[in-house]
């Protein structure tokens, strides 16, 4: 019986990992463990699916981490094979890595663009936010884009890494302050009015990518 009752059970996770919603599960879990959990003691904090209401419309972000670089809104993409494009694109080519087949998706440059805007609104504070297009590690980029970042989950702690050595560091106390005015995003409608921040500088214009 306990025989019968093990093979159901690998029956059963091997049919979850095969399914859609297995293989979203271990992408989620993927994610999870590449950018890490919270860590205050180096200025290090992770959000995951975050909603907020810009004052016209409804956004959704995959990823953001928040470090002394500023704010970096991470986009997962899951499309494989050869990708080209342009940043202005509407839309990029994908070619299958046997290079049999060929189909499009649309430029994933604006959308993280447009959620990296969309932030700013809400955020209404001088400090750098950065967009990121991260695909699976099944990808070969031929991409240019100077506005949004385009890579592939193995290299982008490192692209993060790097603009922390190009950016001024934020104080811990902004930091912080940053992370949690971005948690509290779930909470608070911007529709009349945005979010404040204690102990970090205000700007009353500021540029957009």
């Amino acid at each position: 019986m306990e025989y019968i009752i093990g093979i159901a059970v690998m029956l059963s996770l091997v049919i979850l990992v095969k399914s859609p919603l297995g293989h979203d599960f271990q992408k989620k879990w993927i994610y999870y463990i590449l950018f890490g959990k919270n860590r205050p003691q180096k200025d290090w904090f992770v959000l995951h699916d975050v909603s907020f209401y810009d004052s016209t419309k409804s956004v959704v972000i995959d990823h953001i981490i928040v470090n002394t670089s500023g704010i970096h809104v991470i986009g997962m993409f899951a499309e494989q094979g050869h990708i080209t494009g342009g940043e202005y694109d509407k839309l990029w080519e994908i070619t299958t890595h046997y290079g049999k087949t060929s189909v499009t998706m649309k430029n994933p440059v604006y959308q993280i663009n447009d959620q990296v805007l969309s932030l700013k609104q809400v955020i209404p504070i001088k400090v750098s936010v950065y967009g990121y297009v991260c695909f699976n590690q099944h990808v070969k980029l031929k991409v240019k884009s100077k506005i949004i970042t385009v890579t592939s989950l193995r290299p982008l702690i490192k692209h993060i890494k790097v603009k922390n050595k190009a950016t001024k560091p934020l104080k811990p106390i902004e930091v912080r302050n940053l992370y949690e005015a971005i948690k509290d995003l779930r909470k608070k409608t911007f529709k009349h009015q945005p979010i404040t921040i204690e102990n970090t500088p205000k700007k009353a214009h500021q540029k957009d990518l």
